[in-house]
């Protein structure tokens, strides 16, 4: 949403700016940074790592729905709920020290970069085209609707965040 979507979203479904879209899209980065050492914190601090995991990505699908499915919100609120989706989003952190807490020295460089390299891979690889597909696809498909075809097409592309933060989810839940 932050990377590549955000601002044409925002844009074209809420009819903000392009300035004001790249506002609201910043709030992503600027929640990440004030909740990853937080969420960390909170881990340490309980000495368990899973149900702040959980708890983010309970929170980060909550607002990611809200965002994607709640029609006309304000700007305000649109900078909140950008803001708290990054915050929650950053919660994902604290698999780096799962991953650190459960390998052995020696292997503990190659189990980071292979974490690093699935999210890329993923995140970036994977989703973004696909998203980017089903968004062309779907604006070529209602074309001649018009603004109300913008607003389908962006909903239905930019669904796959929120199964994906689900099934991210059901992941850590179950293991």
């Amino acid at each position: 949403m932050g990377a590549l979507f955000g601002i044409s979203y925002l844009a074209k479904v809420h009819h903000l700016t392009n300035l004001q879209a790249a506002g609201v899209t910043s709030m992503l980065f600027i929640g990440y940074i004030i909740g990853a050492p937080i969420f960390a914190w909170i881990s340490d601090k309980i000495r368990r790592r899973k149900p702040p995991m959980i708890l983010g990505a309970f929170c980060c699908l909550f607002f990611m729905l809200v965002i994607l499915y709640t029609p006309h919100l304000s700007y305000c609120l649109l900078y909140l709920l950008f803001f708290l989706l990054g915050f929650s989003s950053a919660a994902q952190v604290i698999g780096y020290p799962i991953i650190g807490e459960n390998n052995r020295p020696r292997v503990m460089a190659t189990a980071m970069s292979f974490a690093g390299l699935v999210v890329a891979a993923i995140g970036y690889g994977l989703a973004l085209p696909l998203v980017g597909g089903i968004l062309d696809a779907t604006l070529a498909k209602f074309a001649v609707h018009g603004i109300e075809a913008q607003g389908t097409a962006f909903f239905r592309a930019l669904s796959i965040i929120p199964l994906g933060i689900f099934g991210g989810n059901c992941f850590k839940y179950f293991n």
